[in-house]
């Protein structure tokens, strides 16, 4: 059996983790369009007081090897074709899949108000965002 999981936020990567440890035999593919594996958002906050991304890291890539889990990070999903049991990705990766998941978390809503596009006026949801907002 294919899994594939789109998402690697701390839902999916908590599916993940379940997958792995349990008594399926399943490969296991995720699929992020984040540059990172799983991280604690809900502790983001810590990277002003001095926490680094590896501190809010959930899992690493060893940890995923060790599972047997295949992950492709950056590289988000683009089109779901359901009838051919396909998912394809920005980079024109295609993969097939007996069961899909859909962990793709939340995104930042950001209110069609006059100055939202303005340099300086930014969202508040990954590490990369908190980044930019450091600077």
């Amino acid at each position: 059996m294919k899994i594939v999981i789109v998402g690697n936020g701390m839902v999916g990567h908590h599916y993940v983790d379940t997958l792995a440890q349990s008594d399926i035999r399943a490969e296991i593919r995720v699929l992020a369009a984040e540059d990172r594996l799983a991280y604690d958002r809900v502790h983001l906050s810590e990277l002003f007081d001095g926490k680094s991304p590896q501190d809010l890291a959930m899992t690493t890539e060893q940890a995923y090897h060790d599972q047997n889990v295949m992950f492709h990070l950056g590289d988000a999903v683009t089109e779901i074709n359901r009838d051919a049991k396909q998912v394809s990705t920005a980079s024109g990766a295609v993969y097939d899949y007996d069961k899909l998941v859909m962990a793709t978390g939340s995104y930042p809503f950001v209110p069609p108000i006059p100055g939202h596009d303005q340099e300086g006026c930014l969202v508040y949801r990954t590490i990369e965002d908190l980044d930019a907002i450091k600077e």
